[in-house]
């Protein structure tokens, strides 16, 4: 009796992992190719599609002969129907950008789904082209950090690997470069991740464990542009992405920026 109450709390609290939308972290950064001019403020708003660092992860590796040291592996990776479901999450997203210089930008995007997920991007933009040019081109290198956090308060029942706390933490760095046309640009990207976690359980206390995956690489291209009537920004994304299980799949974005710009030189 007491196995299969262990394994109920167990299927609870995977799929309350997946309801707050796991370890998410925001990929689209919103800038096309020019920078927005030497004291200028840009605020903006909106929400994205974003990608789901921790899908088929859960907890640490419990089998008869495993490795607690490592993650284990909650949706069999040769699922992709599953796999494909739950990859993605929505995230809100704040956009606070400053104009340093007339070729320097400055900026910072916290994001987050108003449950347990929460994290923040910061961004240096450089432009190299003339500001009267029609083709405009930059550089956007950043760095990101996203963290999910659950705690099990049901109390300890005894049983092997009881949950008590756990977290997903994923760092990220990359490099965006944006080419601009007028309200379109296309943008190359490239950025890398890692995601480490900690988990507690309430029959083994004053233990933590700390799984983590190799840093992996993420290559691919955005196209956004700017809607008629200054309703906003969109931008998609399409990514090569390596799985917690070393695969390389293309994963698909979308997101929306609404901007409102103050001051100015």
């Amino acid at each position: 009796m007491i196995k299969y109450v262990n394994k109920l709390k167990q299927i609870v609290l995977s799929l309350a992992l997946l309801l707050t939308g796991c370890a998410s972290v925001a990929v689209n950064t919103y800038q096309d190719g020019k920078t927005i001019g030497k004291g200028t403020v840009r605020l903006g708003a909106g929400g994205e599609m974003s990608p789901m660092k921790n899908y088929g992860l859960f907890g640490v590796d419990k089998s008869v002969g495993g490795d607690p040291t490592q993650f284990d592996v909650l949706i069999d990776p040769a699922d992709t129907d599953v796999d494909s479901t739950i990859y993605f999450w929505w995230l809100g997203n704040l956009l606070i950008q400053y104009g340093a210089t007339d070729k320097i930008d400055i900026g910072i995007m916290p994001y987050t789904d108003i449950v347990f997920n929460y994290g923040s991007m910061a961004f240096v933009k450089y432009a190299f082209m003339p500001e009267d040019s029609k083709m405009q081109v930059a550089v956007v290198p950043f760095f990101g950090y996203g963290m999910m956090a659950l705690e099990d308060t049901s109390g300890a029942d005894g049983t092997t690997w009881d949950n008590d706390k756990f977290q997903y933490n994923t760092t990220y760095f990359g490099l965006d470069i944006p080419v601009s046309f007028e309200s379109f640009y296309v943008t190359l990207k490239v950025y890398s991740d890692k995601l480490d976690g900690k988990f507690t359980y309430y029959d083994k206390p004053g233990e933590e464990f700390t799984p983590s995956l190799d840093r992996r690489m993420n290559f691919g291209a955005a196209l956004g542009f700017d809607t008629p009537g200054e309703y906003g920004r969109i931008e998609t994304t399409l990514m090569m992405q390596k799985t917690p299980q070393g695969d390389w799949a293309p994963r698909f974005y979308i997101g929306y920026n609404k901007f409102f710009t103050f001051g100015g030189d």
